[in-house]
Parts: C-alpha cells; structure tokens; sequence
C-alpha cells in the first residue's frame, strides 16, 4: 500500500532510506552518516522544505519499503524555507550548508512548472519487486502536471537503466568542476 508519510511513522528508517538514496550527495550535504541522519529526520519533521513528511510517500507492508519524496516546482510551500533549516539544525551547520550548496546547486534540476522527483529508494531486502515502479507510477498518477522530473548520479548506472526502464529519458547532463556528474530524466505523462 502507497500512502502518505505520517509524522509517527519510522522516521529513522525513513531518514536512512533517504541518505541512501544517494549516500555520495547526502553526505556531502549533511556530514557523516549518523550525524547526518539526525539531521534529514529533523527537517523530515517540518513543514516546508523539501524533505518534510509533507513531500514523502512511503510503500508500506508492515513496515515501510520504499519511499518517494516528490513535489511541484512552483509551488511555495514546497520550495526550501530557511525558517526550517534554521528551526532544524545548528547555525554553524546551515553556514557550512550554503556553502556547499552554492558549489552543487547547478546539479539540482529547478523550473518553473512540472514536478519533482527528489528521491526513490526501496530498502535492499524488497528490491527488485516492483516497489520502486509502483512509488513512480503513484506519483505519475496524482499529480496534475504532464512532466515529472529527476536528477540522477551519472555513475549510478543501475538507477539510470531502472528510469528508463519506467520511461524517463534523459534530457541534460551537468557537472561541477569538482567532478559531480547528474543527468536531469523527465518523463512525459
């Protein structure tokens, strides 16, 4: 069953699917894994960023196996709100943040319409059964716009052969000087 994340879900699971969503970004973002987790469970828990429980499906059999977290460009209360960073985490960190941030934001996908995928991940004991496809297909189905997007780690081969395999193509590759590949998939509704 597909619904929305509730507030006294497992958020500890919920945070740790996140961070493996793309273990290399998230760290880069948030630090260490343990440190790190505490952190995405925090803003988890608020209401206007983008990875607030607001923003996340979770694939549920007794236990949550997989979670999306997708949301409108365009639309305010999902766009980043610095009160929630600043309510969620130490100062020194949302400093350090946004300074990492500046170097990675060319490789986040941003428009001004259509819909966003952020992150897909299904725990590795209930891979390959059908959970990841389902989250995009709920997704593909609830919203009203006709472009859902997602960026991708260009060295996650597995992930890009999955996204094409439930109809996303690729529509731009972007990189930073340091070396941070993403492919920008859209797939048309």
């Amino acid at each position: 069953m597909i619904r929305p994340l509730k507030k006294d879900d497992d958020l500890p699971k919920v945070a740790s699917l996140i961070y493996e969503c793309d273990e290399e970004m998230m760290s880069i973002l948030f630090g260490k894994k343990e440190k790190a987790l505490e952190r995405i469970k925090a803003l988890i828990l608020k209401e206007h960023n983008s990875l607030s429980y607001r923003n996340i499906y979770c694939y549920y059999d007794d236990e949550i196996k997989g979670i999306v977290v997708n949301y409108a460009f365009g639309k305010e209360n999902d766009k980043l709100s610095g009160k929630d960073y600043i309510d969620a985490l130490p100062l020194w960190f949302i400093l350090k943040m946004s300074i990492v941030y500046s170097r990675i934001d060319k490789l986040i996908t941003k428009r001004d319409s259509g819909h966003y995928i952020e992150c897909l991940c299904v725990e590795k004991e209930s891979r390959s059964e059908g959970i990841g496809e389902r989250l995009i297909n709920y997704v593909a189905s609830s919203i009203d716009s006709k472009e859902l997007y997602l960026d991708v780690s260009a060295y996650n081969e597995k992930a890009i052969r999955f996204y094409n395999r439930v109809g996303f193509n690729t529509v731009e590759r972007k990189e930073t000087k340091e070396g941070l590949c993403t492919y920008t998939m859209l797939k048309t509704l």
